[in-house]
């Protein structure tokens, strides 16, 4: 009886108890875990992609604000005055313009000084209370 049993089972022994089956399986699933896997991984590229341009356009953003505030500037009368009476030298009716001379370069007074080694120490001080 018992080797009718044993008999039985072995007849009875399918496609799912076989080892070939087994490792089939195991290969789809491993496929199927690979498949997974680099789907999220290029899900997450995507959303760091993504909120990298987010954060660009919101300093686009900032910057365009930053802008349009400096072009409203621009085009106040304060700033056209001021650009008119600086770079043009105008004046209002009554106002007198006076240009002063600009300042001597660094290079200059530098030029001044190693020309005047030739001459003493005392001149020198008399020349720079007197002018």
């Amino acid at each position: 009886m018992y080797r009718d049993q044993v008999k039985n089972k072995r007849a009875n022994k399918g496609i799912f108890d076989s080892k070939a089956f087994m490792l089939s399986i195991v290969a789809l699933l491993l496929l199927l875990c690979f498949g997974v896997y680099k789907e999220i991984t290029k899900r997450l590229r995507v959303y760091n992609e993504i909120s990298a341009l987010e954060s660009e356009i919101d300093s686009l953003d900032n910057k365009n604000k930053d802008l349009s505030k400096l072009i409203e500037y621009f085009n106040t009368d304060s700033y056209i005055e001021r650009e008119a009476r600086e770079k043009l030298g105008l004046a209002k009716p009554g106002e007198e313009v006076i240009a002063l001379p600009k300042s001597q370069s660094k290079r200059t007074l530098v030029n001044n000084i190693s020309n005047s080694k030739d001459i003493g120490n005392s001149v020198l001080w008399w020349r720079y209370f007197t002018k």
